[in-house]
């Protein structure tokens, strides 16, 4: 039994790898020096003094600071920043790996790599691709930075440190709902762990955390506008039934990694809703006293908070997601691997059988991804596309600007005469781009 444990683990283990491998071939052959239309507003300065600036509601310190480096080195190549996206992402797994392996018991369940899966999948491809979600994996990588030291690391006062700092540091990468989530699970877990250990302990770690964090959001405000920051106005009401729907939609389809987004609507996805909740709650009050088990519901709380931020800010984009719209649905796949481990670790059998509901619909979406790569984002026809839109642009005129600007790389003449003065990389690729045509074979793709 023991050997056919280690054999499912190192089989499990090399699926990850294998997939990882392909997503690294993938970018080597497809990642190109050109723009997406979002990427023209943040073009590099040339200097460090924009770092704290604000872009929509989102603070980027650290896609800032990497732009102004891969400027500086590589007259910004967006080719090589793919790169450095991918890196940045690849850090990620292997910290929530570690959260994973530091949860009690998790060997039990040898096939526990997988569940990682749903991270590399090219599902999320384009998220490389588009050097400009950066932001996203900096965000991600520092909350899972905190929850690590926070939760699983030995539990002393420079844990409260560590996970206020990093906390505050994802909150300065992108925005302030993951950050305020994994506080929130922080303190929650301390109130709880106070009730069997030494209450004076918690008291102090607590208010270590909140003076830390307390610090550095004021020495924010010193340095930029935090009233912008935090200006968080959402479109939904927080109180409607229509929010209830869209966060509904939103988080099963997640959770099946979309395998059925053709099939699911409100109407399916809000009683799936109430159940997921239901037997969450469940495991929840079984497992949250569990020190070991703690990292994975700061993950899970966390991820749920910012999904109701997303939903509340974005709106109708959300309920109306399917295959082909997922920039925002990458935050709710990150939730997937908490899940199956709380749920297949919890004593109750109905648990385990929805892990295992769960785990087979995310393999099923994943298998399906990687069949038919639905995405445009990988491939030859990617590229012909984003040369057809250049194209466009400077010539022919034969499709729409919409679907130009919002799907393929484009260029952007208001600001192609300060990239040319910045002597910026992809300058070359769009003039060679835009001397290239097409047959009308290729129209026909792109319509398709």
């Amino acid at each position: 039994m023991c050997k056919l444990k280690n054999i499912i683990l190192y089989l499990s283990c090399c699926m990850v790898f294998l997939l990882l491998g392909y997503d690294i071939y993938l970018l080597s052959i497809y990642a190109t020096d050109v723009p997406f239309w979002d990427i023209w507003d943040l073009l590099p300065k040339g200097n460090y003094r924009h770092l704290f600036s604000f872009y929509n509601e989102n603070m980027q310190v650290f896609y800032f600071i990497i732009s102004e480096i891969m400027y500086h080195f590589t007259n910004w190549n967006l080719r090589y920043f793919v790169f450095v996206n991918f890196a940045v992402y690849s850090i990620l797994i292997a910290i929530y790996w570690k959260i994973l392996a530091s949860t009690e018991n998790i060997k039990k369940i040898p096939c526990y790599p997988m569940f990682l899966i749903i991270l590399l999948t090219p599902m999320l491809g384009y998220n490389w691709l588009w050097v400009f979600l950066v932001q996203t994996h900096t965000y991600i990588l520092f909350f899972l930075l905190a929850i690590y030291f926070g939760f699983s690391k030995n539990d002393g006062k420079y844990s409260a440190y560590l996970c206020a700092i990093f906390l505050f540091l994802s909150m300065i990468s992108m925005n302030i709902p993951l950050a305020v989530g994994g506080a929130t699970a922080y303190i929650i877990k301390e109130i709880i762990n106070a009730r069997s250990k030494n209450t004076n302990k918690s008291l102090k770690k607590c208010a270590i955390f909140i003076t830390t964090l307390g610090i550095l959001i004021f020495a924010l405000s010193c340095i930029t506008n935090i009233g912008k920051f935090v200006d968080f106005r959402p479109h939904e009401n927080v109180i409607t039934m229509r929010f209830i729907k869209n966060v509904s939609f939103y988080l099963i389809n997640s959770l099946n990694v979309f395998a059925f987004a053709d099939r699911l609507t409100w109407k399916i996805c809000l009683p799936l809703l109430v159940i997921h909740i239901t037997i969450l709650s469940i495991v929840f009050f079984e497992q949250y006293k569990m020190k070991e088990k703690q990292a994975l519901w700061g993950i899970i709380f966390g991820f749920l908070v910012m999904i109701c931020g997303v939903v509340s800010y974005r709106q109708e984009e959300v309920y109306n997601y399917n295959f082909g719209f997922i920039r925002h649905n990458e935050t709710a796949f990150m939730v997937v691997p908490a899940y199956l481990s709380v749920l297949l670790l919890s004593k109750y059998r109905i648990a385990k059988i929805y892990g295992i509901v769960i785990m087979c619909s995310m393999i099923f979406g994943v298998g399906q991804d990687i069949y038919a790569k639905r995405f445009q984002f990988f491939g030859e026809l990617y590229y012909k596309n984003g040369c057809l839109c250049l194209n466009h642009y400077y010539n022919l005129k034969t499709i729409s600007d919409w679907q130009c600007t919002m799907n393929f790389p484009v260029a952007r003449p208001d600001v192609m005469e300060k990239a040319k003065e910045m002597n910026l990389s992809f300058i070359k690729t769009i003039q060679s781009c835009s001397k290239q045509s097409y047959s009308g074979r290729t129209h026909k793709i792109l319509e398709k």
